[in-house]
């Protein structure tokens, strides 16, 4: 294959088919092995917390952030 037959676009479209042909090949196995053990979850949680920061412009031309207005600073 010569210089000008061979692109980006050929290269491009024969990565795109690989590796849509590893993904549809790796899901049968996905399957396979969740329908034998159910996925492990994370306990239920604790208090959801929110909170509110403020970014600022610092007289210096920094950008400094904290939980108040006008109290920002750079830790």
């Amino acid at each position: 294959m010569d210089r000008r037959t061979f692109s980006r676009r050929m290269l491009v479209g024969g990565a795109a088919a690989a590796a849509t042909g590893v993904t549809s090949l790796s899901l049968g196995a996905v399957e396979a092995s969740s329908a034998e053990n159910p996925p492990r979850t994370a306990p239920a949680g604790g208090v959801t917390r929110r909170l509110k920061m403020y970014a600022e412009k610092l007289p210096n031309g920094e950008l400094g952030y904290g939980f108040e207005k006008g109290k920002a600073s750079i830790p």
